[in-house]
């Protein structure tokens, strides 16, 4: 457990926010990657284990966050992001 509610996001918990926006938006990893990370081979390179920053994974996330589509539930089991990187409340 950890202290203070603080919750340990990992990689798969992106790699499935990744996967329901894939099958929500009907988009390949590829586009999905270029729009996120503006490099369309990062989500290919992630599921065979490559590492990403801190900076890029948090980004990542925010951007899911602030693009999700309305109909679509955020996944229970990982934490969504409050606030968003573009307007600074991170």
């Amino acid at each position: 457990m950890y202290p203070n509610n603080v919750f340990m996001i990992k990689i798969s918990h992106l790699l499935k926010i990744i996967d329901v926006y894939r099958s929500s938006t009907g988009l390949a990893d590829s586009s999905i990657s270029t729009y996120v990370f503006n490099d369309g081979k990062k989500i290919r390179d992630l599921r065979k284990g490559a590492e990403i920053s801190v900076r890029r994974f948090n980004n990542a996330f925010h951007w899911f966050s602030d693009h999700w589509p309305c109909d679509v539930e955020w996944p229970d089991e990982v934490e969504r992001p409050v606030g968003s990187v573009e307007d600074g409340r991170s």
